[in-house]
């Protein structure tokens, strides 16, 4: 990771730069390549390594192939996981500015900034509040002209 290249190790056992400190791998028998791409980045920050092992296939043209493959393998998974950022931060924007614009809203429309003094608007004042915290539908009915909107 230090490099920020990717790295194809031939007859991966024998090579020093392999350090198997898993010990996964100590007793495998055959040609192993150990192909690793590294790092995967989205921008500066480092998000992991991509690696993969070809048993049998051995030679620099593989290799080159092989490395390739995993270069955009590895480019994919990182634009993948900036898109997944990039929608993440946008979802919480959108939360942000929904609390906002309710705040907003619930200022501007309370029962209390409705104009009328009279029983008859009393009477609606009060059955607007009774369904108020429902999600049905009210219909206001009255002459044309009373300001119902």
């Amino acid at each position: 990771m230090k490099t920020g290249s990717p790295i194809a190790l031939s007859r991966r056992p024998r090579e020093p730069s392999f350090l198997d400190k898993t010990r996964a791998h100590g007793k495998s028998s055959g040609k192993v390549t150990f192909l690793d791409l590294r790092p995967i980045k989205i921008g500066a920050e480092t998000l992991g390594v991509l690696s993969a092992e070809r048993i049998g296939r051995e030679g620099t043209r593989a290799l080159e192939s092989d490395t390739r493959t995993l270069t955009v393998i590895g480019c994919l998974i990182g634009q993948a996981l900036k898109l997944h950022k990039a929608i993440e931060r946008l979802q919480d924007e959108f939360k942000r500015q929904r609390r906002e614009f309710e705040k907003t809203i619930r200022k501007t429309y309370r029962i209390e900034n409705i104009v009328g003094q009279s029983k008859r608007m009393q009477e609606v004042f009060a059955a607007v509040t009774s369904v108020a915290p429902s999600r049905a539908t009210v219909l206001l009915r009255g002459e044309s002209g009373t300001g119902r909107r």
